[in-house]
């Protein structure tokens, strides 16, 4: 049997509560990271381990390496510019100054200088005059305006080297000689005009 209440007119059962059904979502607490991302890290202060370094993130030392290898190979370079500056004035530079003296010496018809260059087989074996007739039978080392030794054309044979220069005589006419020089006590000297007398 029915209450009175309940057959009073304008009774009808409760409202729903607006709370029922599926729960609202809950709202993360503030800080709190979104789904999916990343944990946070803590921050680095006393007492705290820096954080671990991730696949992908460049890193200091392979730059550091690099300068390294680059200091090397320029130190590298620097240092084989050195050895051959070194090799060219101890091997090469000497015996190019010997024939720049020598031929500098015919250029200017200064015999006697050049006589004195000569090696001691040469000295001993040809007098000065010979070595002027001897030239003579060349006409461009007699009279010529310039000349060009040619550090490219040189060939060492022990303590012998050959140096290749040229001669510029007449209108535009070059000739091209080759000078052989010995060595004799740490000096090099022209040699092989004895055969003039030969």
């Amino acid at each position: 049997m029915a209450s009175d209440d309940e057959n009073q007119p304008g009774w009808a059962a409760p409202p729903p509560n607006p709370g029922w059904g599926a729960p609202p979502p809950e709202a993360p607490p503030p800080g709190a990271p979104a789904w999916g991302s990343a944990p946070p890290t803590p921050p680095i202060g006393v007492g705290s381990s820096p954080p671990p370094m991730m696949a992908g993130q460049p890193g200091t030392r392979p730059r550091r390496r690099w300068v390294w290898v680059l200091v090397a190979a320029v130190v590298a370079v620097i240092g084989l510019y050195a050895v051959d500056g070194v090799l060219f004035a101890q091997k090469i530079k000497p015996p190019i100054d010997a024939t720049n003296a020598f031929v500098h010496d015919l250029r200017y018809h200064d015999y006697a200088s050049a006589y004195r260059q000569l090696c001691t087989t040469d000295r001993h074996t040809l007098s000065r005059r010979a070595l002027v007739e001897g030239l003579s039978g060349d006409v461009t080392l007699v009279s010529f305006s310039g000349y060009s030794v040619n550090p490219l054309d040189m060939h060492f044979h022990g303590d012998r080297v050959t140096v290749g220069f040229t001669v510029n005589y007449g209108y535009k006419r070059t000739r091209s000689h080759t000078l052989r020089l010995v060595e004799e006590h740490g000096k090099w000297r022209p040699c092989g005009f004895s055969e003039f007398t030969a």
